[in-house]
């Protein structure tokens, strides 16, 4: 299987060499999205040939691909050079910028080889990983389709399945190495950090400046937290912003190949992750800003990136299961049951308007939060601290935010900070620093119109979160697409002449970067250093498999444990289990051999007795 690798990578170098020279975001864009969209296309090709395991369609897959992508290139070369993006000069660093930067390339460069080694040496733990993101790869390899089939958990099938082709793919030419098939994660977390470089060059920085925005973003906890989980959230975030960066390349050098590269991101990011879709009046201004500066007729410009939206959706987004949704349950998103308990389906106008306000003041008092720090006493007193002011404010304005309505599970002030892959938001840098640039840009004077464009998608991203679904304490992880907005915005911190807020800058970045060490080293459900603080914690790798993966589970480890001792690595298991349970440790060793019973079926008390039998109960 890992010879399915060499057409695709060739095929990567003989496009670059064609485009280049390009500057590093357009390079880092482009590869990445023509990477996934090959291994996606090549994916639904082989389930749809039912030889979803086998490693001479993936290769003949990826060749025909290759030699399409040859073709395409001989028959339409490329003309002329790229105009390059305008960078302002800048002279020697000056000492308050090597007290910035210094302190953030080395927490960032020490981070990035922490999730590395996590990533590599670990077995994955993330809870949506466990319950569907990985389980449902199992199946596909088991079933040799990724056809629809009966899950116990509706997340396993409802969900599009792009995300899982990467990780499928990952799987398999790693030698079925677990560990790897969260790879792209990591991947576009690196992705991300060059596009935000990118963006803040398109937007008018400076060289240090970009370098500055990228580091931000990579340090902040929600996006440290989300690079090593076996989630596809970063994947989405990498898309997204791969997609803004194209549009306003395209205002420095208006070529279709940018329209091309941001409506194949989008088309990608929608067969990934459906709540992309509500990101789609930030996209649309974006396109508007971008081809304002399309060469006339500007109508030949729309009529181009209309062209490449319709070819892409056809091949990235069609086959991710919007079809088969629609076919089955009569609408794209799924059966209503799931729609309800995730969005205002149901609510009438006005009511899903006042929750949805209420979500926008969840959401910024969620924000409030040291995320990233550890749960030492200190830490824990300034948490409360902290969000003890809105606690004190908002009722006092007649808002209840704890009230049930409009939200899945209770919003709470006293929420502890945490370093997690779903509940952590953006940190110290977040509340101190990157939101502050952001209204700063929305409302300030002589602001770069590229700055004031991102500053309102920022906002906007909030604002459409609010309104468009429940709120729930999970949703940090959705905002880091909004942190590649808004992170480029905060370059105008590096050029402050004032010795006060040259002082606040530094001091900030200084105790951010303590919290990217710390969120990465003590995370909440897994140190990798053994610590004896309110209890014995054990570092993550001298953990067995079963122990890390039941990191976020500790209640289900001695059945786990007890399931693999007594039962067979060739036997035929037959499962029942409630929704969002972690069905994926029951695989190990028996990927093709785990059979899921249909729940309305008459067998229902044949899976309870083999459940009962096997001592999944831990007796």
């Amino acid at each position: 299987m890992f010879l399915a690798l060499v057409p695709l990578a060739a095929a990567c170098w003989w496009l670059e060499r064609r485009f280049r020279p390009a500057p590093l975001g357009e390079s880092c864009s482009r590869l990445f999205v023509f990477a996934t969209g090959t291994i996606v296309v090549c994916g639904y090709a082989a389930s749809a040939l039912g030889r979803l395991n086998d490693p001479l369609v993936w290769t003949a897959s990826a060749s025909a691909v290759l030699v399409a992508v040859i073709a395409i290139g001989v028959a339409f070369p490329a003309s002329g050079r790229p105009a390059p993006p305008q960078i302002p000069r800048e002279g020697p660093p000056s000492r308050f910028e090597r007290m910035v930067l210094a302190p953030m390339a080395i927490v960032t460069a020490v981070t990035g080889l922490l999730n590395a080694a996590v990533l590599i040496f670990t077995a994955p733990r993330a809870w949506d990983g466990l319950t569907y993101h990985v389980a449902r790869v199992a199946y596909y390899l088991q079933h040799r389709s990724m056809a629809f089939y009966d899950a116990n958990y509706w997340a396993q099938v409802v969900h599009p399945r792009n995300s899982a082709v990467l990780s499928l793919h990952a799987y398999l030419v790693s030698g079925g190495n677990e560990r790897v098939a969260s790879i792209w994660q990591l991947l576009a977390y690196w992705t991300c950090v060059v596009v935000v470089y990118g963006i803040a060059i398109e937007i008018g920085s400076t060289r240090r400046q970009a370098a500055f925005t990228a580091m931000l973003f990579a340090v902040l906890t929600a996006s440290l937290m989300q690079a090593a989980a076996a989630d596809n959230d970063m994947i989405l975030a990498a898309y997204a912003g791969i997609t803004v960066y194209s549009l306003l390349r395209y205002r420095s050098d208006p070529r279709p190949r940018h329209l091309a590269t941001a409506s194949g991101a989008s088309a990608l990011a929608l067969g990934t992750k459906a709540v992309f879709a509500v990101n789609a009046p930030l996209l649309v201004a974006a396109a508007i800003d971008g081809l304002a500066h399309a060469p006339r007729p500007r109508s030949r410009a729309w009529l181009q990136l209309a062209a490449f939206g319709v070819a892409a959706l056809l091949v990235f987004t069609v086959p991710s299961g919007y079809v088969t949704m629609f076919r089955l349950f009569g609408n794209a998103l799924g059966p209503a049951s799931v729609r309800t308990e995730h969005t205002f389906e149901g609510y009438d106008a006005a009511t899903a308007v006042r929750y949805g306000a209420k979500n926008v003041l969840r959401f910024g008092v969620d924000f409030l939060s040291l995320d990233g720090l550890p749960r030492v006493t200190i830490v824990n007193r300034a948490q409360r601290l902290l969000r003890a002011v809105p606690a004190h404010i908002i009722p006092r304005l007649g808002v209840d935010l704890e009230e049930p309505g409009g939200a899945r599970t209770t919003f709470l002030y006293d929420r502890i900070a945490s370093a997690h892959e779903v509940h952590s938001y953006w940190g110290v840098l977040g509340f101190t620093l990157v939101w502050a640039s952001v209204m700063a840009a929305a409302f300030g004077r002589r602001v770069r119109s590229g700055a004031r464009l991102l500053a309102w998608m920022t906002i906007g991203f909030l604002v459409l979160q609010a309104f468009s679904s429940l709120y729930d304490p999970w949703r940090g992880r959705y905002f880091i697409t909004a942190a590649i907005f808004a992170a480029p915005v905060a370059g105008r911190w590096l050029a402050a002449k004032h010795p006060l807020a040259r002082a606040y800058l530094v001091l900030v970045i200084w105790i951010g970067c303590v919290s990217a060490i710390t969120a990465v080293v003590f995370h909440s459900n897994g140190v990798l250093v053994s610590v004896d603080y309110g209890g014995a914690h054990p570092s993550l790798f001298r953990l067995d498999r079963t122990g890390q993966m039941m990191a976020n589970r500790t209640s289900y480890e001695d059945a786990v444990r007890r399931f693999d001792a007594i039962v067979p690595a060739d036997a035929v298991v037959a499962v029942l289990l409630e929704p969002a349970s972690f069905e994926y440790p029951l695989r190990y060793r028996r990927t093709p051999s785990i059979w899921c019973l249909d729940r309305g079926s008459n067998r229902r008390g044949l899976a309870t007795s083999i459940s009962a039998a096997i001592g999944i109960c831990g007796r």
